[in-house]
């Protein structure tokens, strides 16, 4: 979604390869296969004739998860060449951050991939292998670093990509019920 409103918001729809709409739908529907894969394979794990065949489904998942965010991330690169270049070239300027936010997706795609990489060793050494007889690399490589990309996202995330600055009609703001009680009433609480 983040790749989708930098190009939305530079109007550099020209230089995505895949079109911002259909970006996020195709990215997001990739992994929710990928999840439905691995949570197949999970479903084959509690019989003990089909744990092999249990793995063999969620490591399946995960090397099509880690693939299908790679392609992402090829996207994303591939889109920040092309519109460097045209900026470039044509001397236009841009009020959007475009390309911190890009650097901080890649920053955070790292992250995640390491991660998914993580999961597909941990499934693919086996029940007895030490990533899945130790807690601290699970802490360390899905934990920590998926704190790391709520914290980037939180610090970096800049305010001009926003909902209400790119007019997507279709997404429901959220409000506290506080912004809902008039200014000359007093708040129920």
């Amino acid at each position: 979604m983040v790749y989708s409103r930098v190009v939305r918001a530079t109007h550099g729809e020209r230089f995505s390869y895949v079109s911002p709409r259909w970006c996020t739908r195709i990215f997001i529907a990739g992994d929710l296969l990928c999840l439905n894969i691995q949570s197949t394979g999970a479903g084959f794990l509690p019989k003990p004739k089909l744990v092999n065949a249990g793995n063999g489904v969620i490591v399946t998942g995960l090397g099509l998860q880690v693939l299908i965010f790679a392609g992402f991330m090829w996207c994303c690169v591939l889109f920040h060449r092309k519109f460097s270049l045209h900026l470039r070239n044509t001397g236009q300027t841009v009020d959007v951050p475009w390309e911190s936010v890009l650097w901080m997706l890649y920053g955070t795609s790292v992250l995640i991939s390491i991660r998914n990489i993580f999961r597909l060793v941990e499934f693919i050494a086996g029940h007895d292998g030490y990533l899945n007889s130790n807690e601290w690399p699970v802490y360390v490589f899905d934990g920590v670093l998926m704190l790391l990309v709520m914290i980037s996202f939180y610090i970096w995330y800049p305010p001009q990509l926003q909902l209400e600055e790119i007019g997507t009609e279709s997404m429901i703001e959220l409000t506290s019920e506080d912004n809902n009680v008039p200014q000359n009433e007093p708040s129920r609480k």
